[in-house]
């Protein structure tokens, strides 16, 4: 095994998220006719702990921040990139909208 294989093994359990999450305060997002509390969320995703139809990586969801549902600025478009066995979907943000951006850092408390 070369130094750069021995390296990459030894990190493999650093966590390289560029933003911490925050799961103590979960956002509350609308998707289609569905709400779900998110499990944690970042400024760079998020995480939910189940979702209704046919989850797959790659799939694109549309959605609003729970409170400015009707709002239109208060929307995202995002990416699953993992869904679990037990249907816990990972997700990333596309496009969020600054009142978004604004709710997620008040939310945050940062």
């Amino acid at each position: 095994m070369g130094f750069a294989s021995r390296k990459r093994k030894d990190l493999a359990h650093v966590e390289r998220r560029q933003r911490s999450r925050t799961s103590n305060k979960p956002l509350i997002i609308s998707i289609g006719h569905h709400d779900y509390r998110t499990v944690d969320w970042s400024p760079g995703g998020f995480r939910l702990p189940r979702f209704h139809g046919e989850p797959r990586p790659g799939l694109r969801l549309s959605g609003a921040l729970d409170g400015l549902r009707a709002v239109r600025s208060g929307r995202f478009v995002a990416e699953i990139v993992h869904v679990t066995d037990d249907g816990e979907v990972g997700a990333r943000f596309l496009e969020i909208s600054p009142a978004f951006f604004i709710a997620m850092t008040e939310a945050s408390g940062r």
